[in-house]
């Protein structure tokens, strides 16, 4: 008969603890890389919103570049226009008229009703001071976050340069 102590092997609980702590290991593991699937998601959620505000702060920013008026169009709040305007009127050289606004329901920004956004804006705020054009837009989509973008455009129509 072989004695005990000559035998080879693991016992019960060297197997027990091994597994316990591949477990907890694995499981650490896990989240970590859900974590990390988690931001990635949030971050192409976020440059996709950012594209969106982008993309319609440049078509504003080149229209009032070339237009000829821009009027400030349906005050935020009546009682205090200075807080802005929901919407603003662009008038081109050749005479015809854009209106830029943006529809809370739909979340959309829109030149002449069609939509230039993605369901992405929050919010959006028009200013109009002399020949300057401001424009604030917020977004967000899902767990993006909030993001805000700002320009300031000049009306330069009738200008040399």
């Amino acid at each position: 008969m072989k004695r005990l102590k000559e035998e080879k092997g693991f016992t019960l609980l060297e197997v027990v603890v091994a597994l316990t702590i591949f477990s907890l290991l694995s499981m650490g593991m896990f989240y970590l890389t859900a974590a990390g699937y988690r931001l990635y998601w949030q971050e192409v959620q976020r440059q996709e919103v950012e594209a969106h505000l982008r993309s319609a702060l440049d078509r504003i920013t080149l229209r009032v570049r070339e237009a000829k008026e821009v009027v400030a169009v349906d005050p935020i709040d009546p009682k205090a226009p200075a807080k802005g305007f929901k919407s603003i009127k662009v008038t081109m050289p050749d005479g015809t008229a854009l209106t830029y606004s943006f529809e809370p329901s739909s979340r959309e920004l829109k030149e002449d009703n069609q939509p230039i956004t993605g369901p992405v804006v929050k919010e959006a705020l028009f200013k109009v001071e002399g020949k300057a054009v401001s424009v604030v837009l917020t977004g967000e989509h899902l767990r993006s976050g909030e993001i805000t973008l700002y320009t300031q455009a000049c009306i330069k129509a009738g200008e040399q340069g």
